[in-house]
This record gives C-alpha cells, structure tokens and sequence, in this order.
C-alpha cells in the first residue's frame, strides 16, 4: 500500500464517521420541535409553527454557506490584489520596483 491509498482510505473512513453521527443525530432529534422567536424590545417576530431542530440546523449551515460563497465571491472581483513580492518587476500597476535590499 502507498501512502495515497492510506490517505484516501482515512478520509473515506473520516467522511462515513461523521455522515453516521450525522444521520444519527437526524433520528434521534426528528421529533424535537422548537418555537423560534426574536424579541428586540421595538419588534417582536415569532415562527407560527415550531421547526424540527434537525431542520433548523441544516437551513441555518446552508444560510451560512451561501452567505460565505456569496461574500466570497464579491471580494473575488473586487480589485483587490497582493502587492507584489520583493525584487518583482511589474511596474504597471505599483510603480518601479526597488531591488536595493532593506
């Protein structure tokens, strides 16, 4: 065995762990449900019908992955760039480049 299949064999077995705690955890909370409510003292919001913990918990992860890829994505194309390293010679977009030693 190489090193490559004891890695991958390590994730796959990393991955069915967590996909057992996961599925396990769904089952032993499916019949929970929990009242959300939000109280700001000027505004007051409340769920009509309580929310499964479980489900709760997948849409809460999924919010927050899609406000991530969604944030990461704006600062992707935002103009922001390294500057360049030392002794780099691009001098288009910060100037000419010093290459006497600091």
């Amino acid at each position: 065995m190489n090193a490559k299949m004891v890695t991958v064999g390590i994730g796959l077995l990393l991955v069915a762990a967590v996909g057992f705690a996961a599925v396990l955890f769904w089952i032993q909370n499916s019949s929970r449900e929990v009242m959300l409510s939000l109280n700001l003292g000027f505004l007051e919001l409340s769920l009509q019908e309580p929310v499964a913990v479980p489900v709760l918990i997948v849409s809460s992860a999924g919010g927050g992955a899609l406000i991530g890829l969604v944030c990461g994505f704006l600062m992707r194309g935002s103009g922001r760039r390294t500057p360049p390293t030392y002794g780099s010679y691009d001098t288009t977009r910060y100037g000419e480049a010093s290459t006497d030693r600091v």
